[in-house]
């Protein structure tokens, strides 16, 4: 199973810690070379002399850097110091804010009904006291959370809502992001029509807004693109990757995180063609890419690994495919829990990858702890485990097509 895109738009969930301190030039650092001493040395101080708001934002700020380098698990125990304090100073406006930062974490971690739940909360005290950017916050996350269950017609009833609120207060940056996600939403749908009608009004709003040299105008066209592969639409697709990557490198430079999700994307296209020639160097540069800039163990370095070993698997290169989904199996597991559906996806390759050399003995555990985690996670209609329990299908017809007992199941 390839996971072929990472869509740019969702992945810049909605963050809106304070800035009003500007230690270390924050925005302008690439994650890797953040330097959290310094706000774990704030917060310190901030305890000592008893200043409460210092102490909300250097935790904000640590949240933030581990939250960027995928280490998400770490970013919860932060906001959630950030959420106690909050509740004890009764701040109604930063305490929105923080719920919507946390449910962002945990969507990111798998745990949706644990977003969820944030979110919703994030959502009433944003309606109590008439916060509308929270309000469309709220609606944009738990868009994203529904979207990521496979949930696309609650997804899409959100997003029309964060929708109004930007086209109300006259946001056309929030009014043209969430068109891109009802883009996505009704991609994941089939509607592929509906989709590129979104993705294009998207697009109009960012070019309208910013010229057509701007990382939004470059995060529309990788989204259009990936659209028209996921027809079969090559050679509309390609023109537009190439263009989002040339935006991306002339802005952010080559060895910007954007830039790395891009080239996976075309690295991906040119696969489905089979390509592989081109397709390896782009897998293997996006992949140097993400481990310089964001650590060797963050989930974007599994998402390469694993696009790199498929690529190898089509090949044929079955010694070289399996250390690569080994690893990325690893950085799941770590990063984001053994029960994450990103985990189910890699040990769903792995079985493949084993059905393939007739390892049926191997593959069957891990089809089925893969089956047992996209239900639990995401649900028995959802397209992974839809895809899953035929892999599994599949291999059982195999199994007994080696005229080898099947097992029980």
């Amino acid at each position: 199973m390839i996971q072929i895109h990472k869509n740019q738009t969702n992945s810049a969930q909605a963050s809106n810690y304070e800035t009003e301190l500007n230690l270390e030039n924050f925005d302008q650092i690439t994650p890797k070379k953040h330097n959290p001493k310094i706000y774990q040395k704030l917060f310190k101080k901030a305890q000592d002399i008893g200043d409460k708001q210092s102490e909300v934002f250097a935790l904000g700020r640590l949240a933030m850097i581990y939250q960027s380098w995928g280490q998400y698990r770490e970013a919860i125990q932060y906001l959630q110091q950030q959420l106690v304090i909050i509740r004890e100073t009764n701040d109604r406006y930063s305490l929105a804010n923080t719920l919507g930062n946390l449910g962002a974490a945990y969507q990111s971690l798998g745990q949706y009904q644990e977003a969820i739940a944030h979110l919703q909360e994030q959502l009433a005290i944003a309606q109590e006291i008439g916060d509308i950017l929270a309000l469309a916050n709220a609606f944009g996350n738990l868009g994203i959370t529904y979207q990521s269950l496979g949930q696309y017609q609650q997804a899409i009833e959100y997003f029309q809502k964060q929708l109004e609120i930007a086209q109300q207060i006259g946001d056309k940056t929030s009014e043209a992001n969430a068109l891109s996600n009802l883009g996505i939403s009704y991609k994941y749908q089939g509607d592929f029509a509906q989709a590129e009608s979104l993705f294009l009004q998207g697009l109009k709003i960012h070019e309208e807004l910013f010229g057509g040299n701007n990382p939004s105008v470059a995060s529309n066209l990788n989204n259009l693109a990936s659209l028209y592969q996921d027809q079969g639409k090559y050679k509309e697709a390609e023109p537009l990757f190439l263009h989002s990557l040339a935006i991306s490198e002339n802005l952010l430079g080559k060895e910007h995180p954007a830039v790395a999700t891009i080239l996976n994307n075309l690295a991906n296209l040119y696969h489905a063609q089979g390509k592989y020639a081109e397709a390896e160097p782009l897998f293997l540069r996006s992949l140097a890419i993400w481990e310089k800039q964001l650590g060797e163990e963050h989930p974007d370095v599994a998402l390469s690994l694993n696009n790199l070993a498929d690529l190898y698997r089509a090949q044929g290169k079955y010694a070289e495919a399996e250390p690569l989904y080994l690893r990325a199996l690893a950085i799941r597991e770590k990063q984001l829990g053994e029960e994450h559906p990103d985990v189910a996806l890699s040990l769903n390759n792995l079985a493949d990858l084993y059905r393939a050399q007739g390892k049926y003995a191997e593959a069957e555990p891990l089809y089925q702890k893969s089956s047992q985690i996209c239900e639990q996670s995401l649900g028995i209609a959802h397209p992974n485990t839809m895809t899953v329990r035929g892999n599994y299908a599949q291999y059982l017809k195999e199994w007994v097509a080696s005229r080898q007992q099947p097992p029980r199941i």
